[in-house]
């Protein structure tokens, strides 16, 4: 006679509840799995699965009927399409017959329309696994040019903790796919059932970056293995005698000595493999053992993550704990380790998140810490965590999971960027990490296009200002240019303008270097005035303007606004700054953050030489028209003109250069009247000077064609 549990007698807290309610069984006591697990967090679904289903299995032994129904009336709550709901439903047909109609539409009548779908799978499962006539021996690995089913087999592409890889060939559709085999499963139809049911989840993704799942079931005796039918990550090698020839790509593992110290080689395939698994998190997917082995890289260089929630799955290699660890390769071996508190905890230990480690659900941000491991590998060369010589399983993970243990350090010779991107993403705490795998992948896209990373920022102070120039290399370069040239050569015209009045010897030789230098300054000056005229204001001030929204947008999500309002406010600060004209942005940022320091310098440090102050108010005043601030370069031309005249005379050729300059600067700024006065005389100087008839022009006859 089997008794009900006093309702006095502990609750446990969530941990170990498989083995409590086990033990409840052995005293011939049924467990209340309502008290048991009313402290258990619901989102917490490894821990509910594993706890039903240890009181399903002994329901089962004892002939008790452990179906859906029954618990269903305990938890009203338990949704469709969720693993505990599946899973049951496979102990409820375990031992009906294999008519899958029948049962499909038994199931069907009792549950309703809502757990159709998870009828359905469980059902086909179910019929596929009665169908097979399982075999004591052991089945023998496949062969090259074998057949299993529609796919005609190649070679091996590689063997993992699922199986094998196979290149094969699809007979149906003609094209060569991935083929994932996995030795049968024996009875441990459960465990099959978890694979399959994951390897259909992943087949929801479709994406450049993400090799996709085609299909997956059970072939038939007597080769009654599993497969997963997986895009193939390849690029298109045709040939005479084979047309639609593929050849394979390589597992990151192989390819990391070819990249190692090229940063910028690792950044394309860090934000190709990131693009991969923002674009699974978009679909709800996450893939839960994220590492280099799970990384494939076409001929191209075209980066893909595999294994999307195979993971999760049952059909892992199972440890315990206390079983001492492998210090050469076990941590990088996907295993399911069952822990002394009941939990399960399943991954990669090396790259698994703390989280992970500790036994809690794998999350998308426990993802954003597995990508920032496998950054961490391609930098470091080595895994974050690695099993020493004598440690168990526990103390790996205790490591692993102790947020107090500092992240692992990198090499000090690693780009100082992707550290940082690299640290951050492996924050021991969730909430310090990237908000997204979308956060960290513009992070990686600013610093490949040479912008500051928002989300860990510059490397120094001057960062944002070098990388600015570096994507306006041309303007930068004519300002930098034109004001250490100009400045240079003022610097040796005034030295050699002292040295002449110190030695009256010289005198005659320092005036011909000075007109020499003056010649080169001017050429020097008219240079840089046709190099700033090619400078794309418009395209610039555009730039800037994207810089303001995409931070303003990371600004938004750091604060945990919801996807939805940061798109809203993003227009909304769009349509604002549509109003900013980006041409003067930019044109004022040129002026603001080198040509007005170089206006203070000219009017400190060439006082006591008005030729050169002269010469290099002009030049500026060139640059401030060339980029369209025409009200900023007209009093400089002024003072110029003006100093031209008491140095030089009104009919020197500087002082008359100064008055074309600004009369053309004040017929941009439409000062008509003035231009043609100014215009007028400079025209009048220069046929004086160089004896030209007037005959051909009224001297109050503007230097333009009259409309």
């Amino acid at each position: 006679m089997i008794s009900p549990m006093s309702s006095s007698s502990p609750t446990p807290d969530g941990s170990g509840l498989a083995s409590t309610i086990e033990a409840h069984w052995r005293r011939n006591e049924a467990p209340d799995l309502a008290v048991l697990m009313a402290s258990v967090d619901r989102t917490d679904e490894d821990a509910w699965c594993e706890a039903v289903l240890a009181d399903a299995e002994q329901r089962a032994e004892r002939k008790l009927m452990p179906t859906l129904a029954h618990y269903l009336a305990i938890f009203p709550w338990l949704a469709p399409a969720s693993r505990t709901v599946q899973e049951l439903l496979a102990v409820e047909v375990a031992d009906l017959p294999a008519d899958a109609a029948g049962v499909e539409s038994g199931l069907l009548a009792r549950y309703g329309q809502a757990f159709a779908e998870d009828i359905r799978i469980v059902v086909e499962l179910r019929a596929l696994l009665h169908a097979a006539t399982i075999d004591a021996s052991p089945c023998p690995d496949p062969r090259p040019g074998e057949v299993l089913g529609k796919y005609h087999l190649r070679r091996t592409l590689g063997r993992g903790a699922f199986g094998q890889v196979w290149l094969a060939w699809d007979e149906e559709l003609r094209c060569f796919v991935a083929l994932k085999l996995i030795a049968p499963p024996g009875d441990e139809e459960r465990r099959a059932s978890s694979l399959l049911a994951e390897a259909r989840v992943a087949s929801s993704l479709n994406h450049p970056n993400v090799v996709s799942v085609r299909a997956a079931g059970r072939f038939p005796p007597p080769r009654d293995w599993l497969y997963i039918d997986m895009q193939l990550c390849g690029d298109p090698a045709p040939t005479p005698e084979d047309p639609r020839a593929v050849t394979p790509g390589q597992p990151l593992t192989e390819l990391r000595g070819r990249i190692a110290g090229d940063w910028r080689s690792i950044a394309r395939i860090m934000a190709d493999i990131v693009r991969g698994v923002a674009a699974a998190h978009a679909q709800g997917v996450v893939h839960c053992d994220l590492k280099p082995a799970n990384v494939l890289v076409t001929p191209s260089g075209r980066a893909m993550v595999a294994d999307f929630g195979l993971s999760a799955s049952d059909f892992l290699p199972s440890v315990e704990t206390s079983a001492p660890s492998d210090p050469a390769h076990g941590a990088t071996v996907s295993l399911r380790i069952r822990t002394t508190a009941g939990k399960s905890v399943r991954g990669t230990p090396a790259y698994m998140s703390p989280e992970q480690a500790r036994g809690e659900q794998a999350r998308p941000i426990s993802d954003v810490y597995g990508l920032g491991a496998v950054l961490f590998w391609l930098l470091a060369g080595s895994d974050p965590y690695q099993g020493r010589v004598g440690e168990d399983w526990r103390t790996l993970l205790a490591r692993v999971g102790d947020e107090k243990d500092p992240t692992p350090p990198l090499p000090a010779d690693v780009h100082p960027t992707l550290a940082r991107i690299c640290r951050k993403a492996m924050e021991k705490r969730p909430d310090a990490r990237f908000l997204s795998a979308s956060a960290m992948l513009a992070d990686l896209q600013a610093l490949l296009e040479g912008r500051v990373p928002i989300g860990v920022g510059p490397d120094t102070a001057w960062q944002p200002l070098v990388l600015w120039a570096r994507r306006n290399a041309l303007p930068v370069f004519i300002a930098a240019a034109a004001v250490v040239g100009l400045a240079a050569l003022a610097g040796v015209a005034l030295t050699q303008r002292n040295a002449a009045v110190a030695s009256e010897r010289k005198a005659a030789a320092a005036a011909a270097e000075q007109r020499q230098l003056a010649d080169q300054l001017r050429k020097v000056s008219e240079f840089q005035s046709r190099m700033f005229a090619q400078v794309d204001t418009t395209k610039a001030g555009m730039d800037l303007m994207a810089d303001v929204r995409g931070r303003f947008v990371a600004a938004l999500e750091r604060v945990g606004v919801s996807e939805t309002d940061r798109a809203a406010r993003a227009a909304a600060l769009g349509h604002e700054l549509a109003r900013v004209n980006a041409k003067d942005l930019a044109a004022a940022m040129i002026d603001r953050t080198i040509l007005t320091p170089a206006i203070r310098t000219i009017e400190e440090e060439f006082k006591g030489d008005p030729v050169t102050d002269a010469g290099l108010r002009h030049a500026v005043a060139t640059l401030y028209r060339a980029i369209g601030l025409y009200d900023a370069a007209s009093p400089l031309h002024e003072s110029a003109l003006a100093i031209r005249r008491r140095a030089l005379g009104s009919e020197h050729p500087d002082t008359l250069r100064s008055m074309d300059n600004l009369g053309m600067v004040l017929l941009l700024r439409g000062k008509l009247a003035e231009a043609e006065q100014q215009l007028g005389e400079a025209l009048r100087g220069r046929r004086q000077v160089l004896g030209m008839s007037t005959r051909t022009r009224s001297p109050r006859s503007p230097p333009w064609p009259r409309c």
